[in-house]
C-alpha cells in the first residue's frame, strides 16, 4: 500500500500532545523535591559520623 494510496484509506495522522493530570504533575513535582527535612537528616548523619571518626 502506498502513502497515498493509505491516507486516501485512513485520512491524515492526527498527532496528540500527551497531557498528565494536574495530581499527577503535583505528584512529581512533589516528589522530585528535596525537603528542609531530607536536608537536616542528611547532615545530622554526617555530623555523627564525623564525630565517631575523630
Amino acid at each position: 500500500m502506498s502513502r497515498k494510496e493509505l491516507v486516501d484509506h485512513y485520512g491524515l495522522p492526527k498527532y496528540v500532545a500527551p497531557v498528565m493530570r494536574r495530581d499527577v504533575q503535583q505528584w512529581i513535582r512533589k516528589s522530585q523535591l528535596i525537603t528542609r527535612l531530607d536536608f537536616d537528616v542528611a547532615q545530622a548523619a554526617a555530623r555523627s559520623q564525623m564525630r565517631k571518626g575523630s
